[in-house]
C-alpha cells in the first residue's frame, strides 16, 4: 500500500492510497498538533461527491495509512494525534426524548421496534442530532426512516440540511436540543 498526503486544510486531510483519494476530517488544536477523527473519513463517489465510509475496519486503516505518510514535522508541520474518544467506538444509546417520540409516532410496537433498530444502526458524528433529523423528515412513516438513516449513512449533514432549515437557508428547528415531546 503506498500512501501519500495531498493536502492539510484547516479541517481535512486529503490522503492517496494506490491512487484513490479520501478525506479525513480532524482539526488543530492550536498546540502544534492536527487531531483526526476516525469517524469521519470519506471516499469519493463517481459523481466527485465526498460520501463517509461506514466500515469501521475500512476507516481505522485508512487512518493508520495517514499516521505512515504524516510528514515528520518539517517544516512546521503539526504533529499528528487520532482522536480515541469513546463516542466513535460505542454504539448509540438513543436519548430519553428520541425513544419517547419514537413510540408516540410509531404506536404499533412492531413497527416502534423496527424504527429503533434502524435508528440505532445510525454510526455518524452528532448521532442524537441527526437520529431527530431523520424522525422528523420521516413524519411517522416506517419506510420513510428506512430511506431517512440510509441517507444520512451517506451524508449525515444532508440530513440536517433537509430538517433543520427551509430553502432559503433559514434555520428552523435545532435537533441538537432534545425534543419538547
Amino acid at each position: 500500500m503506498t500512501a501519500r498526503l495531498v493536502n492539510l486544510t484547516r479541517g481535512q486531510a486529503i490522503v492517496e492510497i494506490d491512487g484513490e483519494s479520501f478525506n479525513v476530517n480532524g482539526e488543530g488544536l492550536g498546540d502544534g498538533t492536527w487531531e483526526v477523527f476516525p469517524l469521519m473519513v470519506y471516499e469519493r463517489e463517481a459523481g466527485g461527491r465526498w460520501v463517509l465510509i461506514q466500515d469501521r475496519t475500512r476507516r481505522r486503516a485508512i487512518v493508520d495509512a495517514l499516521r505512515t505518510c504524516w510528514p515528520d514535522n518539517p517544516g512546521g508541520w503539526p504533529t499528528l494525534v487520532v482522536a480515541e474518544h469513546d463516542q466513535y467506538e460505542r454504539p448509540l444509546i438513543l436519548p430519553h426524548d428520541i425513544l419517547r417520540r419514537v413510540v408516540r409516532d410509531f404506536p404499533d410496537p412492531d413497527d416502534a421496534a423496527k424504527v429503533h433498530d434502524e435508528l440505532e444502526s445510525l454510526d455518524c458524528p452528532e448521532a442524537a442530532r441527526v437520529v431527530r433529523c431523520v424522525l422528523h423528515l420521516s413524519a411517522g412513516s416506517v419506510s420513510a426512516v428506512s430511506r431517512n438513516v440510509a441517507n444520512a449513512a451517506r451524508d449525515y449533514r444532508d440530513a440536517i440540511l433537509f430538517a433543520e432549515y427551509d430553502r432559503d437557508d433559514r434555520r428552523l428547528h435545532d435537533f441538537s436540543e432534545p425534543f419538547d415531546n
